[in-house]
């Protein structure tokens, strides 16, 4: 735009504006703009366009470098978290590749020395036991982790669930009586291992911070319906948590189907206790667990049915 065209315009706005001219004004304005605007894009329409481009390509570079560097953090962790795992395992204990894993979440990383204050709340019994460690009566309890020199063999009890070779037929014995009277059982959890425990007790953990408790009311909380990382028999391949077709959910209202019913009645005869029953949650340290059973043999689980006792119970009246 040349400067007698510039002042052409600027003119007329004055005039417009003095004759209140209000829209003619911004018209004028308007169309000023435009022709300055363009002006100005012609003569740095290359750097304008360049400046584009090279905006463009550095939004480009700067994804792929942050999704390449994500790849390689997370490859890393990976192998990581794979060389930690197989360093742990025992001869006995060698994870089982093929078994359905759940997502874990993740938790602020905090001290699980919290064990030791919700112990100190327990009414449980603390005599130590003289036991056989590799016994399949063994108590394991928040008191009571799993001894490290702990031996036992692992083989399939169903299809992906592994279990103390010693339960396996007793177990089997016990879904095949349950079959002949219509009662379908099903096995939701056997053995599984120390950091598979970890992980579904941090999960608990996380659900409970979720709802506004701190880290130790959370860890009480998950504590009081889960075992304790390194205190849990289904480490050492002898509890189990059952369902049944009818009722695939582990909830108190399992204990008042007929599976339910069936197993608290029947178990003993194939050497199992309803582990953590209803009304011994001060002794047991765990709420009522309809579905959770172990493996102890058939003379002590006779002895527990018959007392209507607990295994900590039975050990303190050896």
């Amino acid at each position: 735009m040349n400067t007698d065209k510039r002042k052409e315009l600027i003119n007329k706005c004055r005039k417009f504006a003095a004759k209140g001219e209000f829209c003619l004004t911004l018209a004028t304005i308007y169309i000023f703009c435009v022709i300055v605007l363009s002006n100005i894009y012609s003569h740095f329409k290359k750097l304008i366009i360049g400046g584009i481009a090279a905006l463009c390509a550095a939004i480009v570079l700067i994804s792929g470098y942050m999704y390449f560097n994500s790849r390689v953090i997370l490859s890393s962790d990976i192998n990581n978290n794979t060389s930690a795992s197989v360093s742990t395992e025992s001869v006995n204990e060698i994870r089982d590749k093929t078994e359905e894993e759940d997502v874990a979440v993740e938790v602020p990383v905090q001290n699980h020395n919290a064990t030791a204050e919700i112990i100190n709340e327990k009414t449980v019994n603390e005599e130590i036991f003289t036991e056989d460690i590799n016994g399949i009566d063994i108590l394991v309890s928040k008191l009571r982790p799993i001894p490290e020199d702990r031996i036992f063999i692992l083989e399939y009890v169903v299809p992906g669930k592994r279990c103390d070779q010693r339960a396996v037929q007793p177990m089997k014995d016990m879904l095949e009586a349950a079959q002949e009277e219509d009662i379908k059982l099903v096995i939701s959890s056997a053995y599984r291992d120390n950091n598979r425990q970890d992980e579904l007790f941090d999960q608990k953990i996380k659900k409970y911070m979720n709802y506004g408790y701190s880290y130790l009311e959370a860890y009480k909380k998950a504590a009081n319906e889960l075992s304790i990382p390194g205190t849990s028999e289904h480490e050492i391949g002898l509890g189990f948590d059952i369902m049944s077709e009818d009722h695939q959910k582990l909830d108190e209202a399992f204990g008042d189907t007929q599976a339910g019913i069936w197993l608290a009645n029947n178990s003993y005869k194939y050497g199992f206790i309803l582990r953590y029953p209803k009304g011994k949650e001060e002794i047991t340290g765990i709420q009522y667990e309809p579905w959770h059973f172990r493996y102890v043999g058939v003379d002590v689980a006779t002895s527990i049915y018959n007392q209507r006792s607990t295994l900590e119970e039975y050990w303190k009246g050896r």
